[in-house]
């Protein structure tokens, strides 16, 4: 399978070539990238709320804050590709928006939200001054928001740009956001593949923030590569093979990380899974709903 990507979206250049899609990739000495960043981060804060997040969630009423996430990064993607954007976007509204209940939030609203909000998110990216390279790109199980290139640097490097929605944030913690992206594993994690991936340096990493309401605010922060990459590599290797060896235990048998059963925004939300249910999935049937869509 190829991957097609646009070159030059700034300078309006048509240039067009294709990459394979890597499903699982191998990296240098035959490490095998097969886990994406955002599954080992769940099981790294606790290995019993990384098994359940990938399976339960909480019953109660429906938000659209992952829908609204999924439906912002097809619009983006298919912008800078110069696909149909409204196409795309409302046919990621229909996958995600529940048919078994009437949410608050109706399509329309949903989709006027986007809207609002894309073209101010495309000026962003537009003021970057770089060349599109890749959106949306798959590396193992990792989904790279968006990848750019400084032509006018020597040896022409990389930036890596994660996008992340939020509907509704204060200026306090949209502002705590941004700070601790500097050390966020997933985007570390996108920087370190997509470096190995071109087979070219990766100058800087990039986090953007989408705040939806209640008025459109785009916050964007870029950090040096250069001398933390390595540092974090040799952390990740040690961490992803400490997961790995817990993959196959029974929910009974895994860790729980106590410590975080309270965190910067209350309780866990498999709190009462833990300490109600005793991690018995039958008893927690009626305090949880099998997951009906997949986390982005």
């Amino acid at each position: 399978m190829d991957f097609e990507v646009n070159l030059g979206f700034v300078l309006g250049v048509g240039l067009r070539f294709s990459l394979p899609v890597c499903s699982v990739y191998s990296m240098p000495g035959g490490y095998l990238v097969a886990m994406s960043p955002t599954k080992l981060m769940r099981w790294l804060t606790c290995p019993t709320f990384g098994y359940l997040d990938e399976r339960w969630e909480p019953t109660g009423p429906w938000t659209p804050n992952r829908l609204l996430g999924m439906m912002m990064h097809t619009a983006i993607n298919a912008s800078l590709t110069h696909q149909d954007a409204p196409g795309s976007t409302l046919r990621e509204l229909d996958r995600g928006y529940p048919t078994d209940e009437e949410p608050v939030w109706t399509k329309e609203a949903l989709l006027t939200l986007i809207n609002k909000a894309l073209p101010k998110v495309l000026g962003v990216i537009e003021n970057f001054g770089e060349s599109f390279l890749a959106s949306e790109l798959t590396i193992g199980d990792g989904r790279v928001d968006l990848v750019t290139q400084r032509e006018q640097d020597k040896g022409q490097p990389l930036v890596v740009t994660d996008f992340k929605t939020s509907l509704q944030l204060s200026t306090y913690l949209a502002t705590k956001n941004m700070a601790e992206a500097q050390s966020d594993w997933q985007l570390l994690d996108y920087t370190w593949r997509v470096s190995e991936y071109y087979q070219k340096p990766v100058i800087a990493r990039r986090r953007v923030l989408i705040v939806l309401t209640p008025q459109v605010k785009v916050y964007c922060e870029t950090f040096d590569t250069t001398t933390t990459l390595d540092m974090w590599r040799r952390t990740m290797l040690k961490e992803e093979a400490y997961v790995e060896s817990l993959k196959d235990l029974p929910l009974a048998d895994l860790p729980m990380r106590t410590t975080n059963c309270y965190g910067r925004y209350g309780k866990c939300r498999f709190y009462e899974f833990c300490w109600i249910a005793g991690k018995d999935e039958q008893r927690a049937g009626g305090l949880y709903n099998h997951r009906r869509i997949e986390s982005i």
